[in-house]
């Protein structure tokens, strides 16, 4: 992060618990001692997380928006068979193990414009501080009304198996957490950087048979912050167990500037 940034007007400080979490300027010292922080864990597992980074208060407020837009989810339900090509702008792959995708999201445009979703989204200083995190290349919001911004809501039985996702960076925002299940499991360092080779294969096949040697868990509490890249390293969400709902936004971010969605727009309702 680099001096010429300057504190965003837009910075929605009612929301984010500065305190814990001093990011308002990215050009300060404090914000560049977290991105060091969160790159080291991003090296060394996959993921980086920042807990507490919304105030209590807000993920109340968050939740509520989401209570109002659960009538707008939208329902998947699908099986892919182990060795289907996956369409992959970042390069096709086959899939290593049988694949399921269950849950249900409502799309960015059924957000209202001053939800506390769409504000942190389109804060600048956020998608500055995901950038920072991931790497040295700038990042930019997905330019799409459905997929940019999602809510992400899984119930019991409800799983997402192994895959890769279609951008360059994930930022997930929990609001709430299942009473059993739903951890997230990431593995990095499977993906060469383009078109499936033997070696990746070979690789992916590690990983859903147990066999890869990083493979980490981690199950996000209400108000946490998880960054990954979501191309770059493989990952799932575990199945749910009981009644309470696994609810998080899902915020995408890409390289390309004015990139949208380039996967299976029905998953998303749109």
């Amino acid at each position: 992060m680099t001096s010429h940034h300057k504190v965003p007007a837009d910075l929605p400080a009612d929301l984010i618990d500065l305190d814990r979490w001093p990011v308002a300027d990215p050009a300060s010292p404090p914000a560049a001692a977290v991105v060091r922080r969160a790159r080291s864990a991003l090296a060394d597992q996959g993921f980086a997380l920042l807990p507490g980074f919304l105030r209590p208060q807000a993920v109340a407020r968050l939740r509520a928006e989401a209570d109002g837009l659960m009538d707008r989810a939208h329902a998947v339900n699908r099986f892919r068979p182990a060795g289907q090509v996956w369409p992959d702008s970042r390069g096709d792959w086959r899939l290593p193990a049988d694949y399921v995708q269950r849950y249900a999201s409502v799309p960015y445009d059924a957000m209202a414009a001053d939800s506390g979703a769409r504000r942190l989204y389109q804060w600048s200083g956020l998608t500055c501080l995901i950038g920072a995190i991931i790497g040295d290349e700038p990042l930019y919001p997905m330019d799409d009304p459905a997929f940019a911004c999602l809510l992400h809501v899984m119930r019991a039985d409800d799983r997402l198996d192994w895959h890769f996702d279609p951008n360059d960076a994930v930022a997930t925002l929990t609001l709430d957490a299942p009473a059993s299940g739903g951890e997230f499991e990431i593995a990095p360092g499977v993906r060469d950087g383009g078109e499936e080779t033997p070696a990746m294969a070979a690789r992916l096949q590690d990983v859903v048979s147990g066999r890869w040697p990083a493979i980490h868990q981690v199950a996000p509490r209400p108000g946490d912050l998880l960054v990954f890249q979501g191309h770059m390293a493989m990952h799932r969400v575990r199945e749910i167990g009981g009644a309470a709902a696994r609810r998080n936004l899902v915020w995408s971010y890409t390289s390309l500037v004015g990139e949208g969605f380039t996967g299976d727009r029905t998953a998303y309702g749109a």
